[in-house]
């Protein structure tokens, strides 16, 4: 019997991370959750951004998934350490676990507000004497997320945005918010000399652990659901491989598809 994996964001962000762990994993069916109502988590109260994760996480459960990503990193500071039904994975240690493959002495944390006001990467690489700094970028969520990065002049305006934070010699940039994925190549060059960690590499090696080798002939589906636009991710025309690709916007107050309008299937 196949495995389902699922996948919590706010928005878009947490796409960059499910791609390659799906084209990483092509045995593996997977759900993910835009809370698109509330996005960005980086803008609201850690105790609202931790209910709306308990309740994505509930939501998940029910629909017998096997084990549940959370692909945003605001929402992995808020995650409890134990106690779900099924293994459940935040982006803080993966993160972490690459940061230490690349042996950087100086980073940079691009994060949200949410997630640099927690202090978790602070605390994390200073046991390590790893020196970090934290800068919240909201303009470039929401740039994402309103999907302005796929308009020209976009490139532009991100290295505009970038320029400003660089006031070091950076061994590496930690993407602290999945939504500057969609970013890497413009972050990369206002950062040459930089690694670029995304954490998608930790997460991975840590799932191949859990995970047994299957026979990757047989390819998983893909359930996108979101409690806001759906069409927003539609837009994306996304592609994972030969998946086939459904969708449905969802409530996360009583998990029900709002509209049987809105649920759809590409062929």
């Amino acid at each position: 019997m196949m495995k389902t994996i699922g996948f919590i964001d706010s928005g878009l962000g947490g796409i960059t991370i499910m791609i390659p762990v799906l084209e990483s994993f092509p045995f593996l069916n997977g759900v993910y959750i835009a809370d698109q109502m509330y996005a960005p988590y980086g803008e609201k109260a850690s105790k609202t951004v931790r209910m709306r994760l308990e309740k994505a996480i509930e939501v998940l459960v029910n629909r017998g998934v096997d084990m549940i990503v959370v692909a945003c990193n605001t929402a992995s500071t808020q995650l409890r350490k134990s106690g779900y039904d099924v293994p459940v994975i935040g982006m803080i240690k993966p993160i972490m676990d690459d940061v230490n493959h690349s042996e950087a002495k100086h980073i940079l944390v691009l994060s949200t507000r949410l997630t640099s006001t927690s202090g978790i990467y602070q605390s994390a690489f200073e046991e390590t004497r790893t020196k970090t700094d934290v800068k919240a970028c909201p303009t470039l969520i929401e740039h994402v997320e309103s999907q302005a990065f796929m308009n020209p002049g976009s490139s532009r305006f991100v290295r505009h945005r970038l320029k400003r934070l660089k006031r070091h010699r950076y061994d590496a940039v930690v993407l602290g918010c999945t939504h500057f994925g969609w970013l890497k190549d413009d972050i990369n060059e206002a950062f040459p000399e930089a690694d670029i960690i995304s954490g998608t590499d930790g997460l991975i090696r840590i799932l191949r652990r859990m995970l047994k080798k299957k026979d990757a002939a047989h390819e998983g589906t893909l359930l996108m659901c979101s409690t806001g636009d759906i069409s927003a991710i539609r837009s994306l025309a996304l592609s994972v491989g030969n998946r086939t690709i459904r969708y449905e916007t969802i409530s996360l107050e009583d998990e029900s598809v709002e509209s049987k309008g809105q649920k759809q299937e590409d062929s």
